[in-house]
């Protein structure tokens, strides 16, 4: 399956530009430590337009589950992609 073929949920994966050590469901883990920002596979920018050459990325973490604080920019970009994708 490619980022293409998946939902905009999915396709946006979080980072950040910081991040701690922190114990999740009882192994240790690096958590951000910072806004989380939304990013697509293949793309140097979030969906809110800041770089994100040297950030860390959570490659295993969807942008729409993380619970800290996210970007309110990013968060309206894949709001209208996810209406966008709903309209096709």
């Amino acid at each position: 399956m490619t980022v293409k073929d998946r939902r905009p949920s999915q396709a946006a994966f979080a980072t950040a530009t910081f991040t701690e050590t922190r114990r999740v469901g009882g192994e240790w883990r690096q958590v951000p430590a910072s806004r989380v920002h939304a990013k697509t596979m293949g793309s140097t920018v979030t969906l809110c337009g800041q770089s994100t050459l040297s950030w860390f990325k959570f490659w295993d973490i969807a942008f729409v589950t993380v619970q800290s604080d996210r970007c309110p920019q990013c968060t309206d970009a894949l709001a209208q992609r996810f209406a966008e994708a709903r309209r096709r």
